[in-house]
């Protein structure tokens, strides 16, 4: 550093100890020992504000000095050290623990939470003497350790994926590797995400893009990306065009659309699907790989959904259908696998739509109604329907199950017991309007009888048997 001779009392001389060597840095001689360690030059003492200041300035306990009160007291206190140097010259470098690192713009400068009074003159000598480490800018990492972090505002945010590096439209190469001393001078600050905004005050948020940034202009659409997770905070975005406004649909280069919600995507896996929800194809958001590579990923999402209950639905034409049991869902030959959990605000946003009915694929049903009020029991003597004159029912027999149905192919019952009809009084007529009879020039059908009507499962057929 800068060399110069003081003259001091032989009071202050006196002491020290005889035969002690000073240093550069040094520390007041008390008992306790105090912690704060000082650089002197040119007769001032500049307080070193931490040890990894200290040691980036090249020093270690052997180089401390330790210097009566009266000496120590002589000396003027000067502006805190940091390790932020410069010559005669317009270059300013951070000292990197036997290496200078140059800063590479005024803006780095600032980016890094330096001020020109925390900025160290020293000769040209001392610099020259120095290693040239890496170029300073926006990205480091820590020598040794994986993470790298965006430097902004004095302080560091860790980028927590390769895919958010990216589409924030990063390189490696810009990424200096530096002595974690030197990284740990820098305060944490929140993660980066693909969502950020310019100031802390702006509303207007961004979805990073790698190459662009495209502008939420609709709530709704950020909470479906974001989960209302903050978004990151940088001047570093105005670095890319504005180009378009997300969607809940998204597409990267591959073949696959996918639905955002609440923080996660969830891949559409067919046509089928993605028509059922009455999507289409201007609605899809088209981002770069690693932007939505950096989206975690919530499922298969096909026509099969739910929420947090055990209701499952059937997604057609907009509208979410009931499934009302197990066995109906078994009659389509789905596959409970095939559900996927969706978050209940989105189930719940759908219109509900008819129920689905029970599936009997290539089986016949016999279609019953009668001119007066009627009663459903099954073999066991338990009421499982009433049914008014006009009113139509069906029973059916499928895979080990009797089904009774009604008008909507909707499940009344299912059961291993056979299913009987019965009048409710003796003037009541009942009728098999799906069964035909007709006499020899088909002007009557006899398809109409007293008493009841039982459907009974025999050998491989149905059967509807009459009880007189």
């Amino acid at each position: 550093l800068h060399i110069s001779i003081r003259n001091y009392s032989l009071a202050l001389i006196n002491e020290l100890s005889s035969g002690e060597t000073l240093t550069n840095f040094i520390k007041k001689a008390a008992t306790p020992e105090e912690p704060e360690i000082y650089l002197v030059a040119g007769g001032i003492k500049r307080h070193l504000p931490s040890p990894a200041v200290f040691y980036l300035w090249g020093g270690d306990e052997s180089k401390i000095s330790r210097i009566p009160t009266g000496l120590f007291d002589s000396l003027s206190l000067g502006t805190e050290v940091g390790a932020a140097v410069k010559g005669s010259g317009p270059e300013i470098y951070l000292l990197d623990k036997g290496k200078k690192d140059h800063i590479v713009s005024p803006e780095v400068f600032t980016a890094w939470g330096l001020t020109e009074s925390q900025v160290t003159i020293v000769n040209d000598q001392y610099l020259a003497n120095l290693p040239n480490g890496p170029e300073i800018g926006f990205l480091i990492r820590a020598n040794g350790l994986p993470q790298v972090y965006k430097v902004e505002f004095g302080k560091k945010a860790w980028v927590p994926d390769p895919n958010i590096f990216i589409a924030w439209g990063f390189s490696f190469n810009d990424v200096a590797v530096i002595d974690p001393l030197l990284a740990g001078t820098l305060p944490d600050d929140s993660a980066l995400t693909l969502f950020a905004k310019t100031s802390a005050n702006s509303s207007i948020v961004y979805l990073l893009n790698q190459t662009d940034k495209k502008q939420f202009s609709e709530s709704a659409v950020l909470e479906a990306w974001s989960n209302n997770a903050p978004p990151s905070i940088s001047g570093l975005i105005n670095n890319l065009q504005t180009l378009g406004n997300p969607t809940k649909l998204a597409k990267g280069p591959g073949q696959e659309i996918y639905l955002l919600l609440s923080g996660k995507k969830y891949h559409l896996v067919d046509y089928d699907a993605f028509i059922a929800f009455n999507y289409n194809l201007n609605q899809v958001t088209h981002v770069s790989g690693e932007t939505i590579n950096a989206v975690a990923y919530g499922g298969e999402l096909n026509r099969l959904i739910r929420g947090s209950g055990p209701e499952i639905y059937l997604v057609e034409n907009g509208q979410k259908r009931h499934i009302p049991s197990p066995e109906i869902f078994s009659s389509y030959g789905w596959s409970w696998a095939s559900i996927t959990a969706m978050p209940n605000s989105f189930v719940a946003q759908l219109p509900p739509g008819p129920d689905v009915p029970f599936n009997l694929p290539s089986v016949p049903s016999l279609n019953i109604t009668a001119n007066g009020p009627y009663t459903v029991l099954n073999s066991s003597g338990q009421t499982i329907a009433n049914a008014n004159g006009g009113e139509h029912l069906s029973a059916s027999y499928y895979n080990g199950t009797y089904y009774l149905l009604n008008a909507s192919n909707a499940t009344l019952w299912s059961g291993s017991a056979s299913i009987k009809f019965v009048p409710n009084s003796g003037d009541v007529i009942m009728e098999i309007s799906s069964y035909s009879d007709p006499n020899w020039n088909g002007s009557v059908n006899y398809n109409r009888f007293r008493g009841a009507i039982e459907v009974v499962r025999s050998g491989s057929g149905t059967w509807a048997v009459n009880e007189l």
